[in-house]
């Protein structure tokens, strides 16, 4: 499988100290395009028995995955509080186009010693 995504687009971000914490809010806007293949194919087999498929087809199966569209748009807000050594963030992304429609939610900790 070959798929390249190019993108190209806006991406707006700030801090502002307010007590110990450091507060950054990010916002973007992107084009995305791509290329190549349309969807990701694997063939698939037991565990057990990886060459059964390859002996007898009807052990195998062929999975193909989500078809993306050539052109779509994302859109996505996101936001990091920072302290000495402590790390939150929460980012939210929207993608569409040609029918496809994708959320994605993202959160995190870290924590630096």
């Amino acid at each position: 499988m070959h798929r390249l995504t190019t993108g190209a687009g806006v991406r707006w971000s700030t801090a502002f100290k307010t007590g110990d914490w450091t507060i950054e809010p990010t916002a973007q806007a992107r084009w995305l395009h791509s290329s190549g293949d349309e969807y990701a194919e694997f063939d698939v087999a037991f565990s057990g028995a990886p060459d059964v498929s390859y002996r007898a087809p009807e052990f195998g199966w062929r999975v193909r995955g989500v078809t993306l569209p050539e052109n779509r748009g994302l859109l996505g807000l996101g936001v990091a509080a920072r302290s000495d050594n402590l790390d939150l963030f929460v980012d939210y992304d929207y993608q569409s186009g040609d029918g496809f429609r994708a959320h994605n939610l993202s959160a995190g900790l870290r924590y630096r010693w």
